[in-house]
């Protein structure tokens, strides 16, 4: 058996770390004034996922019941608008939908 052990490589330094954080890009912040293809603006004044999710729902909902809306399985409705085919995401209130590329 041949012993080989070599010491592990040294941690990078302050400096050297700094300057990779510096050739990263700055974060991409979505705006449907800039989508690029296969995203598609679907509205604002959402919270999250989910009241987006009710909200569509809601119009196919007589108003007498829209109590039910507040006892729905919300990942199983989401799993039902994504069909594989889509990811949705909300950011700054806005949701998008994002066309998921063919497999």
């Amino acid at each position: 058996m041949n012993d080989t052990t070599e010491e592990p490589p040294n941690p990078p330094t302050d400096d050297e770390a700094g300057a990779d954080r510096e050739q990263l890009p700055e974060e991409q912040v979505l705006s449907r004034e800039t989508l690029p293809e296969g995203v598609e603006y679907m509205g604002d004044g959402f919270t999250n996922l989910d009241d987006y999710f009710r909200a569509e729902l809601e119009e196919h909902i007589a108003a007498p019941i829209h109590w039910i809306l507040k006892h729905l399985d919300m990942k199983a409705i989401r799993e039902q608008f994504e069909a594989g085919r889509y990811m949705y995401l909300c950011e700054s209130s806005s949701v998008y939908r994002v066309t998921l590329p063919d497999v």
